[in-house]
């Protein structure tokens, strides 16, 4: 799946990202960083690398866009695929500080319907988080505090020293 890892910064997400790429780069995985200015040549790229034998991670690390940028379309376009079936070999992994990528504003919330005591939203807030939708998975990294950090840090320490990850 594509994956969209987003949350607070410092809590791991393009380490993650990097880790992965790291316990599968011997069983032929690629990585390549693609710089939001180069967003607009996914396609060409996702064309370049279709068919070939290697997996591919395209990482896009600190993704966000303005309401206007060129490259939010060009990522949309590659993550719903086209007519053809997508490279089954490329799959983008994008971390974030932000869940759903785009900037929303007070007036965009303010377009809610209620109906039948349900929330619908508008239509400027269903456009601005129909990227991170696209996302076959989101990975959530919330905040954490030095004592939760350390807590954590010893669970798994304990859970290594047992053996019993797996």
């Amino acid at each position: 799946n594509n994956v969209l890892l987003w949350g607070a910064r410092g809590t791991g997400k393009s380490t993650l990202i990097k880790a992965v790429f790291n316990a599968f780069i011997d069983r032929g995985l690629r990585l390549i960083e693609v710089e939001r200015e180069h967003l607009v040549d996914l396609i060409e790229i996702v064309g370049l690398l279709e068919g070939r034998q290697e997996r591919f991670l395209l990482y896009c690390d600190d993704l966000s866009f303005d309401a206007d940028d060129a490259g939010y379309k060009s990522l949309k376009a590659v993550l719903e695929g086209s007519i053809a079936a997508p490279a089954d070999n490329v799959l983008i992994y994008a971390s974030s500080n932000r869940r759903h990528l785009l900037p929303e504003s007070k007036a965009d919330n303010q377009d809610v319907h209620i109906v039948d005591g349900e929330i619908h939203p508008g239509e400027a807030i269903e456009e601005k988080i129909s990227l991170s939708e696209r996302f076959g998975l989101w990975l959530s990294f919330y905040p954490y505090t030095q004592e939760q950090y350390l807590a954590i840090v010893g669970h798994w320490l304990d859970r290594l020293q047992a053996g019993s990850v797996g």
